[in-house]
């Protein structure tokens, strides 16, 4: 894929009941970048015909790739046309196809193929054997040839389905011919010997009508709620252009209220009260911020950040500098970024160290910013994501989250790092949460870039020095794929089980049970972002399409919240009764949700 060409891949799984128009929800994931300053972007389409999906319901999706370049947005529009076919609206109106049974019938085209590619000009037809416009036969083919018919030049290339190499991984068409459509007509005798026709009389106008089946069709995916949410209150914490990168939230002056702390990208600190006004803004020295923690740290009240450049830094309460070290430390990569942190008591002698996360593996300080050691965990970034206690002890263990290399536990101070948990997940997770269970077991669930996992902490297996990943993540853990990116998920109860419920990028809500089991599945619309719970059994959901969606015990949309201006949602977090967003375009905002 080179420049603006583009290409398609569609997958067709068979849905229940008829469906004569679905539409797809869309959503893009930037796949890399060239020198010459191309984004290769992959746009996902998904079928949302129908709002609820049962256990066991399947959909189809497809796969659009196209090239575009840095900052810009063009707009690729999907809709069905038939089970195996769909269309796709973009620079260029085409329709691709993938028949599942070798036939498709698209108004008064009728055709026996492999594959399809059409457009107002051109038609590209694999494998093809039968060919009608209207009940009239242009082609009926014992062998399969493959078929590109140029409409403006009037010229058939014709080439074999089967391959052969032409070099080291290298191959082409056992043979290729090109005819006028007067040549095919009359018919041809391909290189393999075999003697074809062709007719193409009404083909054109066939596609006319094929490209225009879907103009008068009404939207399928389901419109948002009506009602808007009420807000009883709206502060902007941050203006627009701020980029906040990290997150946290403490009672600074003890006054019972939490200050929420920012981590920019232009290397600034800041705290704000909860009505929006400027507690401190430290400078530290201009490498973006992208991890901040707060807590009692030795018994002191402390914030540390972690910057792009490897700088960890601890500040008191009133934003003043107590200490700082740099990490110089990372198994490979172009910088010691300090990518989380994270403070427990991982030597188990009533101390706190503090964990940071780079290239490679993860440095560990004592409380006061001396360096212990590095420890390699042989992954491309790794986050500590949480300090847990296994077994009866106070020493606690490093539960680490890594890009390439899976969930792992680590004792940090030892340099002991378990085999890892999830390595097939593609990526680093979106989701995660440590939640407490029976008997000193320990539940994490993950939401990851194809899927959604709960894996099970044996401190049996632990304490008794097993360090095989199969052995201390228990024979119960379990991981399931999802409709594309799971960046949301919810731990609940329900009959003294362990409930989750995760969100993906194609917009819907799937419920699993301990055992990873599918409960239900429901369709909310638009990439889902993060999900929480709210008083009374709701849980508020951050979507890329609506904005905030608050959803009753049952999972319906109450009403919707955005902001103003067609600004969008990137980030959400819970703030002393309130709900933090940081928009698309760097703001960060607070409001109160009226009751």
């Amino acid at each position: 894929m080179t420049g603006e060409t583009a290409g398609l891949h569609l997958q067709s799984l068979a849905l229940p009941g008829e469906l004569p128009a679905p539409s797809y929800a869309q959503s893009d994931r930037v796949a890399g970048a060239s020198p010459a300053e191309w984004q290769y972007k992959i746009r996902l389409l998904r079928e949302v015909a129908a709002g609820s999906f049962e256990a066991g319901t399947t959909y189809r999706f497809a796969n659009l790739f196209y090239g575009v370049k840095a900052g810009a947005q063009p707009e690729h529009q999907a809709v069905a046309l038939s089970r195996d076919a769909i269309l796709v609206r973009g620079p260029e109106t085409v329709v691709h196809g993938a028949p599942a049974n070798g036939v498709t019938r698209l108004g008064p085209l009728e055709v026996t193929a492999t594959a399809l590619r059409l457009t107002a000009g051109e038609a590209l037809l694999t494998s093809l054997r039968r060919l009608a416009v209207n009940g009239q036969v242009l082609a009926d083919w014992p062998e399969p040839v493959t078929v590109s018919l140029s409409l403006a030049e009037r010229r058939a290339a014709l080439q074999s389905p089967r391959l052969k190499p032409a070099g080291t991984v290298k191959w082409q068409p056992e043979w290729r011919a090109e005819h006028t459509f007067a040549e095919v007509a009359q018919g041809v005798t391909l290189p393999d010997g075999a003697r074809i026709r062709l007719g193409t009389d009404g083909l054109q106008a066939a596609l006319a009508v094929v490209l225009k089946l879907t103009e008068a069709t009404p939207p399928a995916i389901p419109p948002p709620p009506a009602a808007p949410l009420p807000v009883s209150e709206l502060v902007t914490l941050l203006p627009p252009g701020a980029a906040v990168g990290a997150l946290a939230l403490r009672d600074l002056d003890g006054d019972g209220a939490d200050e929420l702390l920012c981590g920019r990208a232009d290397g600034h600190l800041a705290a704000v009260d909860p009505a929006g006004k400027p507690l401190w803004d430290q400078d530290t020295h201009g490498s973006p911020v992208l991890s901040v923690w707060t807590g009692l740290l030795q018994g002191q009240l402390t914030i540390l950040c972690g910057t792009q450049d490897g700088w960890l830094r601890a500040l008191d309460p009133l934003g003043k500098l107590r200490w700082e070290v740099r990490n110089t430390h990372l198994w490979y990569g172009p910088q010691p970024s300090a990518y989380s942190l994270a403070v427990g008591d991982f030597r188990g002698d009533a101390t706190q160290q503090i964990a940071m996360g780079t290239h490679g593996g993860v440095s560990l300080f004592d409380a006061d910013g001396r360096f212990v050691r590095f420890t390699q965990v042989y992954a491309h970034a790794v986050w500590p994501a949480d300090a847990v206690t296994l077994g009866p002890g106070p020493k606690q263990t490093l539960l680490v989250n890594t890009w390439g290399g899976g969930l792992k536990l680590m004792d940090p101070v030892d340099g002991v790092v378990t085999d890892g948990w999830g390595v097939f997940w593609g990526g680093f997770a979106n989701f995660q949460a440590v939640v407490p269970g029976a008997a000193g077991r320990v539940l994490v669930v993950q939401g990851g870039s194809v899927g959604v996992g709960c894996g099970w902490l044996d401190p049996a297996a632990w304490a008794a020095a097993k360090r095989a990943g199969g052995e201390v993540w228990g024979k119960e853990s379990w991981f399931r794929r999802t409709d594309g990116d799971c960046r949301a998920a919810l731990v609940r109860e329900a009959d003294g089980e362990p409930e989750i419920v995760s969100g993906n990028e194609a917009g819907f809500l799937v419920c699993y049970d301990g055992q990873g089991e599918v409960k239900w599945r429901k369709l909310l619309g638009g990439a889902l972002l993060s999900l929480d719970p709210m008083p009374g059994g709701r849980v508020l959901a951050a979507t890329e399409r609506d904005g905030l969606v608050l959803l009753d015990d049952q999972w319906r949309p109450l009403g919707t919240w955005r902001p103003a201006d067609g600004d969008g949602i990137g980030r959400v977090k819970l703030f002393g009764g309130r709900v933090v967003v940081v928009t698309d375009r760097h703001a960060v905002l607070a409001l109160r949700l009226a009751p």
